[in-house]
């Protein structure tokens, strides 16, 4: 008996989905962080916040006999994005169907066409963290958000000073310690507060730069079993350095993961679908089912990041 649509939906085991819904961030170091810190959040249908555009600038010391002025300054404003929309899809052909016939092969062809969905949809995730999307409709990317001269959030450096990361596109050779140029002269001046880059990614061939320029005994300080995430890391001041092969070439991002969240929406994100027939599109004894995303990234504050651009691995 040829296998029908009530066959293959019957057959779709609900831990199949949820191997999609669980690990489809968990290509990306970056989403794979903030799923670890819970701020992965689905939270109200539009995409707006409020940042600090400046501090208060009210407290100082007093005279106790003095009459105390009450004055409330403008301190905040309305940062806004979109929501990004992001599908993928598996099919089982004809061919496909023929090919595996009863309960057990359906069952692990399911599985496989799963595992091949969510890899799908989680490398172009992954991918589109560092760079704008070609088609225009992705996710914000870092290039965007750890900025000096871009708008991001409807916002400009000049429009809020403070609304600026530091940036440094000149720079080709790596150095750990020294001036402005250096890694540690980067993660200075990104330092406000207590708001300071605690996660590094970059390119594998820069991450192998780093590592030889490391004292054996630096190698390995910070909290080697949360750090990584299961990806290979080393350290910096305690905190994670990771290569990520969708990071791109000459660029280390020193990201505060403090202020970043994966907003999700609440009611379509992560959608997968039933199996459907084809017929009525031309290719009958087909099937197809979706898995969909709609969300963005969210930066409360671009001050506390930096990243180099311009590095070479070989320098």
């Amino acid at each position: 008996m040829a296998l029908t649509l009530n066959d293959i939906n019957a057959t779709t085991l609900p831990e199949v989905d949820k191997l999609i819904v669980d690990n489809v961030y968990d290509q990306s170091p970056f989403f794979k962080k903030l799923k670890s810190m819970k701020k992965v959040a689905a939270d109200g249908y539009r995409f707006e916040w409020v940042i600090r555009s400046k501090q208060q600038g009210l407290a100082d010391a007093i005279d106790p006999n003095a009459k105390t002025e009450f004055v409330s300054p403008h301190t905040r404003e309305r940062a806004y994005d979109v929501w990004r929309y992001y599908r993928g899809h598996a099919m089982i052909t004809l061919e496909e169907k023929a090919l595996n016939y009863g309960k057990g092969q359906v069952v692990n062809l399911q599985i496989d066409k799963a595992e091949e969905m969510k890899e799908d949809l989680a490398n172009k995730l992954a991918a589109d963290v560092y760079t704008a999307n070609a088609n225009g409709k992705g996710l914000t990317p870092l290039a965007t958000i750890i900025g000096t001269t871009t708008a991001y959030a409807g916002w400009t450096s000049t429009d809020i000073p403070t609304w600026a990361s530091t940036i440094d596109s000149s720079t080709t050779a790596l150095e750990i310690y020294g001036g402005s140029t250096t890694l540690t002269g980067m993660r200075n001046a990104a330092w406000f507060g207590g708001k300071k880059p605690n996660f590094h990614l970059t390119t594998r061939e820069l991450m192998a730069r780093y590592e030889a320029k490391l004292e054996p005994k630096q190698r390995y300080e910070g909290d080697s079993k949360e750090a990584g995430l299961g990806f290979t890391s080393l350290f910096f001041y305690g905190d994670p350095v990771i290569g990520d092969p969708f990071c791109p070439s000459g660029y280390w991002y020193g990201l505060c993961m403090d202020v970043f969240e994966l907003k999700v929406h609440p009611e379509l994100n992560e959608l997968v679908s039933k199996w459907i027939e084809l017929d009525q599109v031309g290719q009958p004894g087909s099937f197809v089912r979706y898995v969909s995303f709609v969300g963005n990234l969210k930066c409360k504050d671009r001050q506390p990041h930096f990243v180099f651009s311009a590095l070479d691995s070989t320098k």
